[in-house]
């Protein structure tokens, strides 16, 4: 379980000082891992709960609903459909999507959280 041990070190440095911790220097290019890169996206938070524990990485679309629905892996594995999620929302979902009107609440946070474009995190601050 290291995401969830990643996590929790981003848990303690946001409930810390208010921001989440540095991004960690083995990330390639210095760039965040795609756990915690999703997991920042999305506020350090469960998007249903917004608990702030045991977080892990979940499919908006199922990948069954998504093979279903004929979406590539491409599609189902992107960012776009990954969501941060706590362990209980996790396996309450099952096999299931996310419902469409709980989607579209997490994709205009999502998008409120945006820094506007050509603006640094910094200035956002």
């Amino acid at each position: 379980m290291r995401s969830v041990q990643s996590v929790r070190r981003v848990q303690r440095a946001a409930n810390g000082n208010g921001s989440p911790s540095p991004v960690p220097t083995h990330a390639p290019e210095n760039q965040p891992q795609p756990t915690w890169r999703i997991i920042l996206r999305d506020g350090c938070a469960c998007v249903l709960c917004h608990t702030r524990e045991d977080l892990v990485i979940g499919h908006a679309v199922s990948v069954r609903d998504g093979y279903a629905d004929g979406l590539t892996n491409k599609l189902l594995y992107s960012d776009n459909n990954l969501v941060a999620i706590c362990t209980e929302c996790n396996s309450g979902q099952g096999g299931d999507s996310i419902p469409p009107h709980r989607l579209l609440l997490i994709l205009s946070l999502r998008a409120q959280r945006r820094p506007a474009s050509g603006a640094s995190p910094k200035e956002q601050a």
